[in-house]
């Protein structure tokens, strides 16, 4: 996890795939909100198989909701969080039982969230448009302050109903709804021509120039996402199966705010989205099986938004009207896993997908058509009789989709130069979507040498590669535009260049005696986990050595323990991960920079009795500040820095 979002090879960005119970999850949709009574587990492929969405260029993580269980169970969970201003609550409460043929699980969930998030901007100008000359320089710091909060409640049922040993039905919904609210306020610095110390963040040095600055801000809004899922087994005979699945969901959410320029938007959007798919599976013999079946998929997002500056509409073109993006997909895939002997097991499949983008606006309908077939194959190996040594190789196609959002050609106007009759800077640019957008391709290389320990530890050590075509990247340059007399800025996501990525994977977790013989006690309820990444990354037609794909770090490390204290009810833990500082060479003309990143979080567990415990946590003990740069060759600069802040939680459990 960095930056609050998961990702897999050092990647995020769309390029891990992340699924609700097989679905991909709605827009917006965070893993955090979901209370841990909720999820029955979570599943992560290092590689996509064919029966699922080939959108997993970096791997995909399925977090699978609570299955109804055999017998009554209830549990009720009341947690107290405290990380800025006051302290905020939660609790949930699950209830499932069977009856007869019958079963359901019944979880729901309240969350609230509060918090404080100060940083320090720095702008450099060096080549600033509004100036008749060129190479003045001038700076400007602003002392932010965000307050954030909201809530929110979630509603996860499920009912299950088995006639029998030949059949199963089942009915998965998902309900969420929530609010939140957003407050920004900054403390100006005036602004000087010459060189500042920067980032150093040091006192600036010179005259005064005109100031362009963040303005104040503050919106509200909220959030829903409804998703129901329907699924029915049978079994065919003795070697054969058909399953059957449907799906819709619906995500809806609203803003309003304003700034101190007289800048306000008010808005929202609403996406829709059906699924249908088959399987049927059959055995081709002892040891054998065979599978093939269909996916169908149909996406909308309908955006509308009203922006008025100072009471005036700021895009008369624009304002009120609705932007339309629309995704359809068609799947085939077939698939076959055979356990070739005590040591071989082998999987091939493939898919064919068929892919349909459009957008719509005012005065435009643009579309496109692709097709992607993305074979898989998978083999394993066990080196030894009992299974404890395993070798996995992995050779996969696969593809990422532009979002809705990103072929929406609705412009957003700068914060800071809502004038249209003037140019912008570099950074702070206009945003569009492009209708032109095409699916990025990859293929890739997975190789991995596992050593399961007799306690359930595991040794790994693996190694992929990545080879992206078609690589998407949101690019800044000097645009003629239709919303402006005067060209200006734009950051809009293009199509630019092939790209390629490898890494190397080590990961340790087990009790410390079996990782540490002959040092440790292997009596210590102790359990020790670590994690070593090296990542490299290159972007043809970029000048090196940073065109590494964006947010790809080159390493990280991670260690971790658990400690349950001999003969008391107590048991504590830590983990510390680190991310280094790093540059990223965006094109010829841009760049970003992100610093160190370093976390420790901490916590403590009190068995009250068999049926209940008492949990404190602190999340990022060590408070360690954010770093972050976006420059451009002109030298022009936006840095950031985010003050670090602890986060305390206390949680009681209780099984009914």
């Amino acid at each position: 996890v960095q930056g609050g979002a998961p990702r897999m090879r050092g990647l995020g960005s769309g390029y891990t795939l992340i699924l609700l119970n097989g679905e991909p999850a709605p827009p917006g949709f965070q893993y955090d909100q979901l209370d841990p009574a909720q999820i029955e587990r979570i599943e992560i492929s290092r590689a996509p198989t064919a029966d699922q969405s080939a959108q997993a260029v970096a791997g995909s993580i399925n977090i699978i909701l609570k299955q109804a269980p055999r017998s009554l169970q209830r549990q009720l969970r009341a947690g107290l969080s405290y990380r800025a201003v006051r302290p905020t609550v939660g609790f949930s409460y699950a209830q499932g039982e069977r009856i007869g043929d019958w079963s359901y699980n019944l979880p729901i969930s309240f969350f609230q969230w509060r918090g404080l998030n100060r940083t320090l901007l720095e702008r450099g100008l060096i080549e600033e448009p509004s100036l008749d000359q060129l190479g003045v320089g001038a700076s400007s710091l602003q002392q932010g302050s965000q307050q954030v909060w909201g809530h929110g409640v979630n509603l996860s049922p499920q009912l299950r109903w088995r006639p029998g040993s030949e059949q199963e039905f089942s009915a998965q919904g998902f309900f969420q709804r929530g609010q939140w609210n957003n407050s920004l306020a900054y403390l100006n610095q005036p602004v000087f021509a010459g060189n500042p110390d920067g980032m150093g963040l040091g006192a600036a040095s010179g005259s005064p120039l005109v100031a362009y600055l963040e303005p104040d801000q503050r919106f509200a809004g909220g959030w829903t996402n409804a998703n129901a899922q329907l699924r029915w087994e049978r079994r065919l005979g003795d070697d054969r199966k058909l399953e059957l699945r449907a799906s819709a969901r619906q995500s809806e959410g609203d803003f309003d705010g304003s700034n101190s320029y007289g800048r306000r938007a008010f808005g929202g959007n609403k996406d829709r989205n059906l699924t249908q798919g088959a399987r049927l599976a059959f055995g081709l013999g002892e040891s054998h099986a065979a599978s093939l079946g269909w996916d169908l998929e149909w996406r909308e997002r309908h955006e509308f938004r009203t922006v008025t500056v100072n009471g005036l509409p700021q895009l008369l073109d624009f304002e009120g009207f609705p932007f339309d993006a629309r995704i359809s997909r068609q799947a085939l895939f077939v698939q076959d896993e055979w356990e070739i002997d005590a040591q071989w097991t082998t999987y091939i499949g493939m898919r064919h997908e068929r892919i349909s983008l459009r957008a719509e606006g005012v005065g435009l309908g643009q579309g496109s058509t692709s097709s992607v077939t993305t074979p898989v194959w998978h083999v394993q190996r066990k080196l030894d009789s009992k299974g404890k040594d395993m070798l996995r190789l992995s050779l996969s196609r696969s593809y990422k989709a532009p979002e809705p959002w990103q072929i929406i050609p609705r412009p957003t106007v700068s914060n800071l130069f809502s004038d249209l009759n003037r140019a912008n800077i570099e950074t702070s640019p206009d945003r569009v979507g492009n209708p032109s957008l095409r699916p990025e391709l990859a293929s890739g290389l997975d190789l991995a040498l596992e050593r399961y320990l007799p306690s359930g530890g595991v040794i790994s050590v693996g190694g992929f590669y990545r080879q992206v075509d078609q690589l998407v990247r949101n690019l800044t340059r000097l645009r003629t535009v239709d919303w402006s007399p005067v060209p200006r800025f734009v950051s809009m996501p293009e199509n630019i260049a092939q790209a390629n990525s490898y890494g190397l994977e080590l990961e340790v977790k087990g009790a410390v005696g079996e990782l540490l013989p002959g040092i440790a006690n292997p009596r210590l309820p102790i359990q020790l986990r670590a994690a070593l990444n090296y990542y490299r990354s290159d972007v043809r037609g970029i000048p090196g050595p940073d065109n590494r794909l964006d947010g790809q770090q080159p390493w990280s490390a991670l260690l971790g323990m658990d400690h349950r204290l001999a003969g008391l009810p107590f048991s504590y833990g830590f983990q510390y991960t680190v991310n280094p500082a790093y540059r990223t060479t965006q094109s010829a003309l841009q760049f970003s920079q992100t610093g160190r990143v370093t976390s420790f979080d901490a916590y403590g567990l009190w068995r009250i009795d068999r049926a209940s415990s008492l949990r404190l946590s602190v999340s990022n003990l060590s408070a360690a500040d954010r770093l972050s740069l976006n420059g451009f060759s002109s030298g022009d600069y936006l840095a950031t820095r985010a003050y670090g802040q602890r986060q305390y939680q206390l949680g009681y459990e209780r099984r009914l």
